[in-house]
């Protein structure tokens, strides 16, 4: 009876030891666990919170330009000569012109009309189309700083110059765009609603970014009325593409 009094009392206290072996195990994880989150944690947040995406438009409306070009002219001045006898002049009453009379014996009345003072009434559709020009980086946080290049320098903010067009017979209403741009971690630029845009109208955009994603051929993807909120005559030039070369290691 001793001998198995004494077997329970040994098994009870492996027991207890292992149980004490594992919450020691379970705390110095949990330990561990903490300083990993202390130490990386952070750091990774304060990556993510310095992302920036650098936005900026010019509206152009049909059959204007976004540039004005000033062209200076010197004219030169001259001085009138000097003559020893003044000059007398006479004033004279201004003579009213005679009205033309008719060989009938009637009176001529000149009128001027306008016209086309009304635009047309639009119809039709709608066409958006998008339109990569460019790609390069900015120089600084400015989109005025856009160099234009494929070949992205190391720690840059790479841009992309894009316009879209209406190409249809009918305004557009509002309408929005996307791009899918190379960072480091994936990410979807969404625009705010974009202003309605008659026929023949225009959007110049530059869109910098930075945190990019280095490597070789690198995809910019764009797409005007990605949500299909627009009524168009054609959905398939929508979309453009390009590519970026972003130097690092």
């Amino acid at each position: 009876m001793q001998f198995g009094t004494s077997r329970t009392e040994a098994r009870q206290a492996v027991i207890n030891g292992l149980a004490v072996v594992g919450f020691a195990a379970l705390l110095f994880a949990g330990m561990a666990l903490a300083v990993y989150t202390a130490r990386y944690v952070p750091v990774a947040l304060s990556n993510l919170a310095s992302a920036a995406v650098y936005f900026s438009s010019i509206f152009v409306p049909a059959g204007s330009e976004p540039t004005l070009e000033v062209v200076e002219t010197e004219i030169p001045f001259e001085e009138p000569p000097l003559t020893e006898t003044p000059i007398v002049t006479t004033p004279t009453t201004p003579v009213a012109p005679a009205t033309p009379v008719m060989p009938n014996g009637g009176t001529k009345t000149d009128t001027t009309y306008q016209i086309g003072m009304s635009p047309a009434p639009l119809s039709g559709l709608s066409d958006l189309v998008m339109t990569i020009t460019a790609v390069g980086y900015l120089a600084s946080t400015s989109t005025d700083s856009f160099v234009a290049t494929t070949t992205i320098p190391a720690q840059s903010r790479v841009a992309v110059k894009f316009m879209v067009e209406n190409k249809g017979t009918n305004k557009t209403g509002d309408w929005r765009f996307n791009l899918t741009i190379p960072t480091e971690s994936s990410y979807i630029f969404e625009s705010p609603i974009q202003q309605s845009l008659n026929p023949n109208d225009r959007i110049e955009y530059v869109l910098g970014f930075d945190q990019a994603k280095r490597g070789v051929d690198q995809p910019i993807t764009a797409s005007a009325d990605f949500d299909k909120k627009v009524n168009e005559s054609n959905e398939d030039n929508n979309g453009a593409n390009a590519k970026v070369t972003v130097l690092g290691t």
